[in-house]
């Protein structure tokens, strides 16, 4: 429930919805899922700068604490990932051949997987952007992570509407 509503508060942010205006009309729809890839990778890429873990450590862990989850995937009809191919997974963020086999893996799962790699080809020009809405942007995701964890299950439009 935490992953969906981050994944909602990141779609409804100010800079998330800025970054989407700046693709062209008919890779927008692909957007959200380029910019997810992007600020992965960027926060592999500066991991130091948002934790004391080392993200070694970190997907390590993660990896794990999934894995050890394989019934969700199974009930799911999902194949269950094993806590090394997810370790290994989590650290190919870091590099951009891991973003571009990222991107294919999600494209294939698409049913017109054209269009991601279309919009994605030039997906290294949209870095310096992400870069600087990266920080501001976990803040904020922190914030409402926090919140959520507490119980406040009102989404950011709701909130927004009722200020």
């Amino acid at each position: 429930m935490l992953h969906r509503r981050i994944d909602v508060s990141t779609d409804h942010h100010p800079r998330v919805r800025a970054a989407l205006s700046d693709f062209p009309p008919g890779a927008r729809r692909y957007g959200g899922i380029l910019l997810d890839l992007l600020y992965d990778h960027l926060l592999a890429r500066r991991w130091h700068e948002f934790s004391d873990e080392t993200l070694e450590d970190f997907c390590r862990r993660a990896a794990r604490e999934v894995a050890a989850a394989a019934s969700w995937f199974e009930q799911a009809g999902a194949v269950a990932p094993t806590a090394s191919r997810l370790q290994a997974l989590l650290m190919s963020y870091q590099h951009a051949t891991g973003i571009d086999e990222a991107i294919r893996r999600t494209a294939m799962r698409l049913r017109k997987p054209e269009g991601l790699i279309a919009a994605a080809q030039a997906w290294p020009t949209r870095i310096e952007a992400a870069n600087r809405d990266l920080a501001p942007l976990l803040s904020d995701l922190r914030v409402e992570s926090l919140r959520f964890m507490r119980n406040d299950n009102t989404t950011p439009d709701e909130r927004a509407t009722a200020d």
